[in-house]
């Protein structure tokens, strides 16, 4: 809750909006809470990494990446797990009841691809990016593994997209009312239903319909 910098899980965001209020470091509308479901999954984590440490020759674990996207600018973050057996970068992601929507899986492999370029440039061969979906509350059978092949172009795509909003959020907030905007509200620290001064919040993709 404490993260300021843009990381690899806030470019997987479609909204562009989003990532410039970020970007421009507006103060969150929310304010600082903490998300229970992120400080379980951070527990889950932590257990998934003491297992793969455990089998060192296979596993790289809380791996760290630096992306160059300017040459001012890079991604930093840590990626869950990198098999190198498979080739595949792994992102470990808890669950509620219901599984995750097609447009929530996107998201999440979009996330990998930074994570992907990362590793590469250390010199790792990638060929598979896998979200694996644990259920808070199930069996191990209830595991699933989303596994696609690395596409390197969305990840090209991914830094020339954050390299334009960069260049979008030179121009100061002025540029908000300009940017488009996509329904990614539920968990946007901007999110402000109702509100009418973008510099205060955002009213949300559906302003009319979430303030009612």
């Amino acid at each position: 809750s404490k993260q300021r910098a843009i990381g690899p899980s806030d470019l997987s965001s479609p909204c562009s909006r989003k990532l410039v209020y970020q970007i421009l470091g507006v103060p969150r509308a929310s304010g600082n809470q903490v998300n229970l479901y992120s400080y379980v999954g951070t527990g889950l984590h932590r257990q998934l990494q003491d297992a793969c440490d455990r089998h060192p020759d296979r596993w790289l674990t809380e791996f760290p990446v630096s992306v160059p996207v300017t040459e001012q600018v890079a991604i930093t973050g840590h990626g869950d797990a990198y098999d190198r057996e498979t080739f595949s970068v792994v992102d470990w992601k808890s669950r509620g009841a219901s599984k995750p929507s097609a447009g929530t899986r996107d998201k999440h492999h979009t996330q990998l691809l930074v994570y992907a370029l990362g590793l590469i440039l250390q010199g790792h061969r990638v060929d598979h990016c896998a979200v694996v979906y644990i259920p808070r509350n199930g069996h191990l059978t209830d595991i699933e593994v989303d596994s696609r092949p690395f596409d390197h172009d969305a990840a090209e795509r991914l830094l020339r997209r954050y390299e334009a909003l960069l260049a979008a959020a030179a121009a100061g907030p002025s540029v908000l009312p300009m940017l488009p905007v996509v329904d990614d509200c539920t968990f946007c620290g901007w999110w402000k239903p109702g509100s009418d001064d973008l510099a205060a919040g955002c009213p949300g993709a559906n302003p009319k319909d979430l303030s009612a």
